[in-house]
């Protein structure tokens, strides 16, 4: 793509790699009741939760600066994704341990 498209999702692939990585540990680090990390606010534990499925959208590319690219079953126009991505959601939702009937 020689108008700049491919270079801005690129560069935008490596911004939500280190967000989401971080964001990752920071939610890690809420959890975590170990004595280090105890002067933490530990109300967070109740209302924080990653619905992490960011990792399952991917699809291995080896052009691409950060290893992969959204998978095309996810894909609804390179901006946006479609609803295929609901039933990661919905693991993720599963997976968090979160009470349900708070949302």
């Amino acid at each position: 793509e020689k108008n700049g498209k491919a270079l801005g999702r690129a560069q935008r692939r490596e911004r939500m790699v280190v967000w989401n990585d971080a964001l990752r540990d920071e939610c890690s680090m809420i959890s975590d009741s170990s004595p280090e990390n105890a002067s933490r606010d530990s109300s967070l534990e109740q209302r924080v939760f990653l619905l992490d499925y960011e990792k399952g959208l991917r699809h291995a590319d080896e052009k691409s600066p950060v290893g992969f690219v959204l998978d095309n079953a996810y894909n609804a126009d390179y901006t946006h994704m479609n609803s295929a991505f609901l039933p990661l959601l919905e693991d993720a939702l599963e997976r968090c341990d979160c009470d349900l009937n708070l949302i």
